[in-house]
């Protein structure tokens, strides 16, 4: 758990403000009651250096974001950080914030300067009205290989897509999951896949064929244990004259469970 800067600052996000935070979490309590990540967004200088670096924003950060959190652990807490796999980042993409610093194509880079900041946490938020299930995975899977190549514990945190609708601001857990099934059907045993798959009248999922790129991209046990929980409260029943092939969400929990991990590897059978 922890504080994000987004709801409460946006684009007007300040190392003082951040700073504030941190001390605010601390003498609040609620470092105690087991809140330790502070993120930010909207940290960046508006263009890479040179050499195609991230940096901090100089009016806004100009102590630096390893002095910055170098505070935050000062604290007892952890420095998290926001970017995206796209050229641009959301408020880029919006035209909220000037510039152009999404870390696609600087994946390896961008990992390498978090870790040297100190980077606890990283926030990877795709927004982009574009982009398969598939394209998602390979991009989310790109930073995930660089962070871990940077030797630092860094938790990844990922946004499927801020601006599709499944995963956007009307996000459902089961739809996400639901594509996921879909298109990494293929790895799953015949029964199962009868048992998980959409719907044929459904139009959400990705082609079976496209699985072979595929890998879990977050901490796997614990994220199907958090988004498993709402299918079986929303699954809603065939409606009549509807297709009734079953689908994912009549499926057990515990067959739903094997059948996201699975997505991390081509050679599991659930």
């Amino acid at each position: 758990m922890g504080w994000n800067s987004w709801n409460s600052f946006g684009c007007g996000i300040t190392e003082a403000q951040v700073r504030e935070a941190a001390d605010a979490m601390v003498s609040s309590g609620m470092k105690d009651a087991g809140y330790q990540y502070v993120v930010d967004d909207c940290w960046f200088d508006p263009q890479r250096d040179a050499a195609g670096n991230l940096r901090a924003n100089p009016t806004k950060f100009p102590g630096g974001m390893k002095a910055l959190g170098d505070y935050i652990h000062s604290k007892g807490l952890k420095f998290g950080i926001y970017q995206a796999p796209n050229e641009v980042t959301c408020a880029q993409g919006v035209g909220t914030y000037p510039g152009a610093t999404g870390s696609k194509g600087h994946e390896a880079q961008d990992a390498a300067i978090f870790a040297s900041w100190g980077v606890d946490y990283l926030k990877y938020d795709w927004c982009s009205g574009s982009g398969t299930l598939s394209e998602r995975i390979a991009q989310f899977t790109i930073m995930r290989d660089a962070l871990r190549a940077t030797g630092r514990p860094i938790v990844y945190s990922i946004n499927p897509n801020s601006f599709h609708a499944p995963t956007g601001d009307k996000y459902e857990a089961r739809a996400l999951v639901h594509e996921a099934i879909a298109v990494h059907k293929a790895r799953l045993s015949p029964s199962v896949a009868r048992t998980v798959g959409p719907k044929r009248n459904d139009t959400h999922g990705e082609p079976s064929g496209s699985s072979s790129d595929g890998t879990c991209v977050s901490n796997c046990p614990e994220t199907s244990r958090s988004t498993l929980r709402s299918p079986s409260r929303s699954a809603r029943p065939t409606a009549p004259g509807r297709d009734s092939t079953p689908t994912w969400s009549s499926a057990p929990r515990s067959t739903l469970r094997k059948a996201v991990r699975c997505l991390s590897s081509p050679s599991c059978h659930v």
